[in-house]
């Protein structure tokens, strides 16, 4: 028996080394151990060590993919080498990776990255990305032809890039946004001597927070926007835009050429409308000014307080422009224009009151 059971002993001890041997070196013997993959389950492992000299680097790379379910990858470096990776998963339930690189992100699947005080999110080019800022001070930025959502504040920017998509909202403190063209969507907030940009042939909503708030439109864009506490609301040659006042002093230009151009104005603001825009405005409270260029035409609503007395602000209608008051008194004279270059304002139907051809 004692022969017999140190047979058996060996015979086990054999077949453990086997077996060992067998994980190691495969099932070819090349020293790689590959896994099967099957579809929303598993996925493959490949392991492989490298040895460079004395005191060379050992490099271990590993990866994992599973259809339907998530990835992720990793490499790290041997003692006194290097080290990187990136990792994430996507999951069927909308999952996103959880770090934006510009090597393994794209449109189809979302990536997450993170940024501290003072730091910046960057969501790179061709990438889907929500950006987070741990903190009140982060600087957002969306490269070109990006999908990206983000915030900024304590008097970092938000910019989006040629091409990208972009909603920011603002964490506090003062916040600027800025759309730098052929975006089809970008919104954000601005805040605290904020300016929001809407860059040229651009589509931007844009909300203001406290403290003033400027919006700038760029050429051929279309925009809507909010100012207050001094704010101005400039709309740009061929732009077409619309604009709100939250309150205190707004500023509202139409710089021309702008087939629509809407604005409230308020506390003292000026409201204007320069050639070939067609625009309507009216006064949020207090004394407001409108002027009317030539060859523009120009409708302005006097509101409740019937805000059209030549003696207490008012229009100005150039001689050329096309000018329209909606009066609460059904048009009457002491519902007019402070002047009208085309000569005596006559009234029209439903309470307006022209200055040139009545509305059609």
């Amino acid at each position: 028996m004692g022969a017999i059971g140190f047979a058996w002993r060996r015979a086990a001890a054999f077949l453990a080394v086997l077996g060992v041997a067998s994980c190691i070196l495969g099932r070819d013997g090349t020293g790689i151990f590959n896994s099967a993959a099957t579809s929303g389950a598993g996925g493959a492992l490949t392991i492989s060590s490298a040895a460079t000299g004395t005191g060379g680097d050992v490099t271990l790379a590993s990866s994992a993919k599973a259809t339907g379910a998530g990835g992720a990858t990793a490499a790290a470096g041997g003692t006194g080498g290097t080290a990187s990776g990136t990792g994430g998963m996507t999951g069927a339930g909308g999952g996103c990776l959880n770090t934006c690189d510009a090597a393994t992100c794209s449109m189809q699947n979302c990536c997450k990255t993170q940024c501290m005080n003072g730091g910046t999110c960057t969501c790179p080019a061709n990438c889907n990305c929500n950006m987070e800022c741990l903190g009140t001070g982060c600087t957002a930025l969306c490269e070109a032809n990006s999908l990206c959502t983000g915030k900024c504040g304590g008097n970092k920017p938000c910019t989006c890039k040629a091409g990208a998509n972009c909603t920011f909202g603002c964490l506090g403190g003062t916040c600027d946004v800025n759309c730098l063209g052929n975006n089809k969507v970008c919104d954000g907030t601005c805040a605290m001597n904020g300016t929001c940009s809407c860059g040229p042939n651009s589509t931007c909503t844009f909300s203001c927070g406290p403290g003033q708030c400027d919006v700038a439109c760029g050429a051929g864009s279309t925009c809507a926007g909010s100012c207050s506490s001094n704010g101005t609301c400039s709309c740009a040659a061929n732009a077409s835009c619309k604009f709100k006042c939250e309150g205190g002093k707004c500023n509202v230009k139409c710089d021309g050429n702008n087939p629509v151009c809407s604005g409230t104005c308020s506390t003292n603001g000026k409201c204007e409308c320069l050639a070939n825009s067609t625009c309507a405005f009216d006064c949020l409270t207090g004394k407001c000014d409108t002027h009317c260029f030539a060859n523009s035409t120009c409708t302005y609503d006097c509101g409740p307080n019937d805000n059209c007395k030549p003696s207490g602000g008012g229009v100005v209608c150039e001689s050329g422009a096309t000018c329209w008051l909606k009066c609460n008194d059904n048009g009457a004279a002491s519902c007019d224009f402070v002047s009208c270059g085309n000569g005596a304002s006559k009234k029209c139907n439903n309470g307006i009151r022209a200055c040139g051809a009545c509305p059609p």
